[in-house]
């Protein structure tokens, strides 16, 4: 009761009020994109040779492994579903209201 009180007394019956107006960045992707490309330049500086070439193959490696085509071995490990697998009776799940102490449901 307590919390109700005080939700009605400061939120509900409050006659203060405020207005807010929010308007769009027109710039705002065009700043997160010379963040990021600030931020990458950073961290690319900061790898030494060997590490940027060792990002470049493993990069390279998993284009590769992502454009393969999947093994009739582990396109078989996919579950999969039959018609015969679903039933054709709709399933009723119960529904009850019930009230609780503040009658809001």
């Amino acid at each position: 009761k307590v919390f109700q009180d005080m939700v009605k007394e400061f939120l509900l019956e409050n006659s203060h009020r405020t207005t807010v107006e929010m308007f769009p960045s027109t710039t705002l992707e065009e700043e997160q994109l010379t963040e990021e490309k600030d931020r990458l330049a950073k961290i690319k500086e900061s790898l030494k040779e060997e590490d940027l070439q060792s990002i470049i193959d493993t990069t390279a490696k998993l284009k590769k492994l992502q454009a393969a085509e999947d093994s009739p071995e582990a396109r078989g490990t996919i579950p999969s579903l039959d018609l015969a697998d679903l039933r054709r009776e709709v399933t009723e799940y119960p529904i009850d209201v019930t009230d609780n102490e503040a009658d809001s449901g």
